[in-house]
């Protein structure tokens, strides 16, 4: 029937709000610090500096084979690692996060700080 359109209801039509993603700096910006809890990750266009308390960590990009991403909920923390080959994998743990923690190539985050280090994850183009 024609005017059976009329009593039907419409529900709104919701679609995934579109992420603004930063454009590739690689190469434009010549520094990028990302502050997380475990310590701090710096690029400087050609390699990653990790700061810890133990100590420091220079890893060039191109060594740099794969980035392993978790990102940080309301409750829980997230972290960015850099996976370079020929490097022993870390202690397996119960909890992933854990073995974030303990990781040298690996720096936890909050939910706070997660800006910046997905900046730096995009920047590294993985």
């Amino acid at each position: 029937m024609v005017w059976e359109h009329l009593w039907t209801v419409h529900k709104p039509i919701r679609t995934p709000a579109r992420r603004r993603i930063p454009p590739n700096i690689q190469g434009e910006a010549t520094h990028m610090d990302a502050q997380g809890r475990t310590g701090r990750m710096q690029w400087d266009g050609a390699a990653i500096t990790i700061s810890r308390r133990s100590g420091e960590i220079r890893v060039p990009v191109e060594q740099i084979s794969a980035v392993e991403w978790h990102q940080a909920g309301a409750l829980s923390v997230g972290w960015l690692r850099l996976i370079v080959p020929g490097t022993p994998p870390p202690r397996v743990q119960r909890r992933p996060a854990q073995m974030a923690r303990i990781d040298r190539y690996a720096v936890v985050f909050s939910r706070a700080q997660q800006p910046a280090f997905e900046k730096l994850r995009h920047a590294l183009g993985m």
